[in-house]
């Protein structure tokens, strides 16, 4: 994968979902809002008054629900991401 976060952002791998007629694969960002998917990337967060670093509320790995519409989708390597800020992450499973 070939993209860095900046700041605050993340970016999620979502999951695949359904396999439908022909084998074509959906995914599930496609039919819902909500959506389950996994960080593989996050910036460098946000800083406290001082400059110290906070620190960042989600990790590489872990799974998330998120919000794809907040987001934005791109394409590397034959696998697509969502690029989304953190505050957009529902919650980890």
């Amino acid at each position: 994968m070939n993209i860095e976060a900046v700041g605050y952002k993340v970016v999620v791998k979502p999951d695949k979902k359904k396999t439908e007629d022909g084998g074509v694969i959906i995914q599930e960002t496609a039919r819902e809002k909500i959506t389950k998917g996994t960080v593989v990337a996050y910036g460098s967060g946000a800083c406290d008054r001082s400059g110290k670093p906070l620190p960042f509320p989600v990790d590489i790995g872990d799974r998330v629900l998120f919000d794809w519409l907040k987001g934005n989708m791109v394409h590397d390597n034959d696998e697509d991401y969502l690029i989304l800020d953190v505050d957009n992450i529902a919650a980890k499973l």
